[in-house]
């Protein structure tokens, strides 16, 4: 049971396809880039635990990259996420029709819908610690569920790191 609610949340996030934005300085040398730290994570949206799962899955998804976390770092990572309500209008269309010889009528209405949902904004920074010049940036906006269990949390933000660095570091033109 737990396999299959853990990849309904995988495919969830994957399917709705969050929209990344990526933007960055295509004049640096990303294959001399591979320290890191975490700085000024503005990350209020987030609870203590949430944060702690969204920092691990980026320092695994970094690790990959050959990125180590050390004391002399290169590079700043810079977390910021903002929790927004949004109303969603959806309708239920109801007719009816009816016809007959050279006669023909209707009738149809809306029944209006309206939720709330949960959106996580999240824009992910990397710094040159040095002068604190930005080279690189992310970001995006995700439904976020506050009812999911830690298991569901943990495979959510891992998805959505993953996301996030999918295009880390940028492929350089030929």
């Amino acid at each position: 049971m737990k396999f299959i609610v853990v990849f309904f949340v995988m495919f969830t996030v994957a399917a709705c396809g969050p929209k990344i934005y990526v933007d960055y300085d295509p004049e640096v040398d990303y294959t001399k880039l591979s320290s890191y730290t975490f700085i000024e994570n503005e990350v209020e949206a987030l609870n203590e635990l949430d944060q702690k799962r969204f920092t691990t899955a980026i320092q695994e998804y970094l690790k990959k990259q050959n990125y180590h976390f050390n004391n002399t770092p290169v590079v700043g990572i810079q977390l910021l996420t903002n929790l927004a309500d949004r109303q969603t209008h959806s309708t239920i269309g109801i007719g009816v029709g009816g016809g007959g010889g050279h006669i023909n009528g209707g009738i149809s209405g809306g029944i209006p819908i309206t939720q709330t949902k949960k959106y996580l904004q999240v824009t992910l920074n990397l710094v040159f610690l040095k002068n604190r010049e930005l080279f690189w940036q992310a970001t995006t906006e995700v439904v976020f569920n506050p009812n999911m269990n830690p298991e569901e949390r943990e495979q959510f933000f891992k998805a959505l790191a993953n996301q996030l660095l999918k295009k880390y570091p940028p492929k350089k033109k030929k």
